[in-house]
Formats: structure tokens, sequence, C-alpha cells
């Protein structure tokens, strides 16, 4: 998909697609933007607020790369606050920041435009170079804060995120600047109520951000044309936050297993070895009891619920817990309920548990309840052998726990195993051509008391391995070939060499070809080069002509 010309749009009026593509991502900001921290503040009625920060207007609406859309219009912090009937009073801050970042701006894009004619790139990858916002060191003064007139401050921390590039363990980036940290610090020496918006991709140094005490922090992501309006819909209450993390937010950079060796920390970012193997994530810090800022599945919401298991059962391998959900606080709100599955880990590694399955509810009155249904396959759990070259469920007990986060769950039933089922038996084509140990847990951990008295109690429901689908031996027939017809030889993969692998066309085929039927998928593939295969899997800018398809 290219970029739209909003001025060569066919249509001065909206579409119908466009308009429900706007309504989807409002509806998407709602549901995804995740409270991490209120004490009461929100919701907040309308009134007069303070709002500061590079994403009061400069909010990030969308990440870059491929997701780097456009839209005819965007509503950002600041206007969707006074739509929703709120009164910015820092109106004058934010137009002396207009003008610094203007001027950073303008300077910024000569600087590359002279640098791409200097090197011969074009302007979009030096800008990758570059970094994305502007250092925020406009100073928030006694005079501004008092100029505000009321005790209600809102800052919005901003990042610009996307393809291409992860966060670096910087300042600006996943560190906060010492501006930011400055800011946030004024701000709340300055007003007796303090909200932070992280206006963001990814996680960021939250420590930093919570030793300051605000008063509520919600992530609100980058979410699109109308995350004015749905950020402002949260604040006021007309809209309800219950979203949740889908990533650990670590208590330190350096509590993620890779971080040492990721990017250029380790100074080489040619070469990545991923050592932590299955420990990703939650399962890292689970398994290995390191203690998270904000767990995986964390997200509050302006009410409490009470979540209590009912039954457990299955139709085949499809394993069902229904639980009963009701609001037990004085606003109405929606939440999300998560299963998670616990292997039994005497054969294979195992983390601690993993989710298998998750709903959310619908919006709850106060007492109101729902009772709901979460289910899951077995064989979508079966692991990977490299002794048996074979994907397999252990004989044994699959623990079951449901909560509302990987951090807050408890024993809700076990599914017993009589014996072991592979589920899908392969071969090995290829060897690992770099050998390096990978992380692993102790298995056949100790259980605690409380766990072991949890597990005896928990109701549980029986399978047969024959009670669960199988592959069985996938057949091969001589030897493993491509899609081409080819024979595959490892020596030759593993070697980088290609002469025997693939066959080639001499000519220049269009995807125009391929869908007017004068030639195959695979034949246009085999007509590209080497560097043209290279440009097309990895996502490059560059786009050949014969990539293109004529619009018809």
């Amino acid at each position: 998909m290219y970029k739209r010309d909003i001025s060569q749009l066919k249509t001065k009026e909206m579409t119908d697609l466009e308009r429900r593509g706007i309504n989807i991502a409002y509806q998407a900001s709602i549901e995804g933007s995740v409270l991490l921290e209120n004490n009461g503040v929100l919701p907040l009625k309308p009134q007069k607020v303070a709002l500061y920060g590079f994403g009061a207007r400069k909010t990030m609406i969308r990440g870059i790369g491929s997701g780097d859309v456009s839209y005819r219009y965007t509503v950002n912090i600041e206007q969707g606050l006074i739509k929703e009937g709120f009164t910015v009073t820092s109106t004058a801050w934010l137009d002396e920041f207009d003008k610094l970042y203007d001027k950073y701006r303008e300077e910024l894009l000569a600087d590359v435009a002279r640098e791409a004619q200097e090197t011969g790139q074009d302007n979009l990858h030096v800008l990758y170079e570059r970094p994305h916002i502007l250092t925020p060191s406009q100073e928030i003064t006694d005079s501004d804060i008092i100029s505000t007139d009321t005790d209600v401050a809102i800052y919005v921390l901003t990042r610009k995120e996307g393809e291409g590039r992860d966060n670096r363990y910087v300042k600006g980036e996943y560190l906060l600047f010492d501006e930011e940290l400055e800011q946030l610090r004024k701000l709340r020496a300055g007003y007796s109520k303090l909200i932070v918006l992280l206006n963001i991709g990814s996680p960021i140094q939250i420590r930093d951000i919570m030793s300051i005490k605000p008063d509520a922090v919600m992530i609100i992501f980058q979410g699109g044309a109308e995350i004015g309006s749905a950020v402002a819909g949260l604040i006021s209450g007309r809209e309800i936050p219950s979203g949740k993390l889908t990533s650990t937010w670590a208590e330190d950079y350096w509590d993620y297993p890779n971080s040492k060796e990721f990017g250029e920390n380790d100074g080489d970012i040619e070469n990545e070895l991923y050592r932590e193997g299955i420990y990703v994530g939650y399962r890292y810090f689970d398994t290995f009891n390191i203690k998270p800022y904000y767990p995986f599945g964390y997200g509050k919401s302006y009410t409490k619920f009470s979540i209590e298991p009912c039954t457990i059962s299955n139709e085949g391998s499809r394993i069902l817990l229904s639980a009963k959900v009701t609001n037990v606080g004085s606003c109405r709100g929606k939440e999300v309920i998560q299963l998670y599955l616990s292997m039994p880990g005497k054969i294979l590694d195992q983390p601690k548990k993993q989710l298998c399955a998750f709903t959310k509810t619908k919006t709850l009155k106060p007492a109101e309840t729902e009772h709901i249904t979460l289910s899951f396959s077995m064989e979508d759990f079966a692991s990977f052998s490299v002794e048996k070259s074979a994907y397999l469920l252990e004989a044994g007990d699959y623990v079951l726990s449901v909560g509302n986060s990987s951090d807050s769950v408890r024993i809700c039933g076990i599914v017993r195993l009589t014996g072991e089922r592979v589920t899908r038996k392969v071969r090995h084509l290829f060897k690992r051509t770099v050998e390096f140990e990978e992380l692993k847990a102790e298995r056949n951990r100790k259980i605690s008391e409380f766990e072991y008295a949890e597990r005896s109690s928990a109701p549980m429901c029986i399978l047969e391995p024959e009670d669960i689908p199988s592959d069985g031996k996938i057949s091969y027939s001589g030897e493993p070939r491509n899609l081409f017809g080819s024979a595959i030889k490892p020596e030759d993969v593993n070697k980088g060499g290609g002469e025997n692998v693939f066959f080639h066309i001499d000519r220049t085929i269009t995807l125009t070809d391929v869908k007017k039927g004068y030639n195959s998928m695979d034949e246009f593939i085999a007509s590209l080069n080497e560097d043209e295969l290279i440009h097309l899997v990895t996502g490059q800018e560059y786009i050949n002509p014969q990539y293109k398809m004529k619009s018809v």
C-alpha cells in the first residue's frame, strides 16, 4: 500500500469505508489503552486543565514504516480535551513549544536533504538515522503554572516508534530525557493532581516516572486519527479503560534476559543469538522469579471485579473453563479474563505457565455478573523435542490458572493426560550453523504447600492420548525439494550457496503478468536477481517498478 496524497482523493466527502476505518481506530484506542495507575483522580469531569508535553499537540497517531498511514484529519490530545468539554489553560506554553519545534523541524529537514545529496541516499533512509523527536528543552516556569489557574496538570510523554528501528538504552528512547524528568518534577510540585499519558509504542523506563508519584498514568499508545477524542473520553469517564499490557514492563532494563547482547549493547549489531530460547517476556520473568514493574496482562479499571471459576470440561481435545465475573466496584467497567496453562515439564523444558485463552467481558454495571467460557485445544500446546524430532504432549498434569494478569492468577483446574502423545513427527533438515547454549530452567520444580493444596482441590478432567488429534508421521518422498522442484542441498544452504537450488528466468516479469495469468508467481520470483530478492523479503523502502501492479 502506498501513501496517498490527500489532495488526490476522488471524493471530497468521506466514504463509508473511511468512516468505518476511523470508527475501528477509535474503538481500538478505547479498548487498547491501559490504565497503569490511578489513585482516584480519574475519571475527571470536564474542567480547567493545564496540558504539557511534546504529544499535547504533536500527538503520535501512528508508527513509522509500515505503520505510517494517511488520514483526512487527526485529533490531537488538546483538540480531544476541548471537544470533550475541558478548558485547556496552558495554550501560551504550547504556542511557544510549537515555535521551538517548527524551528527544529525546519533545520532537521534541511540537514537531512543536505546529507542525502552528499551521500547519494534517499531522504527517508537518512531521516531513519536521526532522532525522531525534539528534546523537550522548553522549561515549565512558576509563572507558567500560576497562569493556568487550575490544580490539574496533564503531561503527554511521547516517543515515535515503528518499523526499522528499536528503542535503544539511551535518553529520549527507552530512558527519559533529563528535561522530561525535570518537567514532571516541576508539575508534581506545582499541581495537586498530575496525570501522565504515555503516547508510545513500546515499554520505557517506567520506574523513573513512578518515582515522581503521579496520580494517574495511562498508556494511550499510537491510537490513530481519533486518539484525542478517545483519550479525552477515557479521562472524563464517558469511556472506560479496559486494556491490558501485551508485554512485560521490567523494573530495570537489564532484567530482560537478552538485554546485554541486544542490538548495539554488546557492540555487535550484525549477530543476534537468541539465547533466551522459549523464555521470552512473561515466560522468563515468571519462571525465573524476576519481579517486573508491571506484569504481562496487567491493566486497571475504574472499578473492581471478582472472578470465580465454575466448571472444567472437555469436548475431545478441547478444554473448556466456565467462570463467573462480577463487578464488585462502584463504576461500570470491563475485565479481561486470562487463562494460563502450566505443562508437566518432566521431559521438555517448559515455562512456569503460558497464556492459552482470554476474553473480555461486556460492560458490567456495579453488582452485575457475566458468565464466560474460555477454551483451547490441547494439541495447540504441543512442544518440539529436538531429540525425538517431533511435537509432543507429555503425560502428566496440565494445571490451569485463571486471573486478570500473569502475576494475579489462581489454580482453577487440571487436565490429566494419561500417556504421551506425538502430534506431529518431522525430521531434521539443516544443522545449526552456530552453536550456543540456550537458557534452561530447572525441571520438576518444587511446588509450595499452598499450590499443592490448590491443586488437590481443583476439578480435573482426564484425557487419553488418542483423544488428541495427531498428524502422525509426515511422509517424505525422496530428497526435500524447494518450491521450484529443485533439490535442497543443506551444505549449499548453510554455506550461503545457491547455484543448484533455484532456477532463473532472464527476463522481466511483472505482478500484472502474474495477475493476468501470463506467468506464475514462482516464475516471477525466479526472475528476480539476488539483490531484488533481498529488498523484497526485508521490506526495503526502495521499490523497483517491476514489483508494482498497475491499477485496474
